[in-house]
């Protein structure tokens, strides 16, 4: 119900601003690009579609102004990337934190265990 009513909003402040709204304005390759970008980034986390969006555009942007095929280019590496990190951008920089930050959990359940062989 409140993304309805964040969508309607959205539509009637697009409309004001183009002055008038045709089906053209918004097309499947404009939902692909909003997929595309949650899956880059990630979907478990709202952070995850920020970069997303910014690295897919980015991206977008730079191999326009590189190559003629940035089309292909951009799908290989979406491709790439969505085989390679299934969680996403975000997701793998969370694993990699989180892999990097030591347990306290751990290391009070082997001093317990030692407390308890003693």
């Amino acid at each position: 119900m409140i993304a309805g009513t964040v969508a309607g909003v959205a539509g009637s402040l697009f409309a004001y601003l183009k002055g008038s709204v045709f089906p053209d304005n918004l097309g499947i390759a404009l939902s692909v690009d909003a997929l595309v970008m949650v899956l880059l980034g990630g979907v478990e986390t709202v952070s995850g579609a920020v970069v997303g969006a910014i690295v897919y555009k980015a991206l977008n942007i730079w191999l326009v102004s590189q190559t003629d095929l940035s089309k292909l280019v951009l799908g290989g590496f979406i491709v790439l990337i969505v085989v390679a990190f299934p969680k996403g951008i975000v997701g793998v920089l969370e694993t990699i934190r989180n892999r990097r930050r030591p347990t306290s959990s751990k290391s009070t359940l082997l001093t317990s265990r030692i407390e308890t062989a003693e």
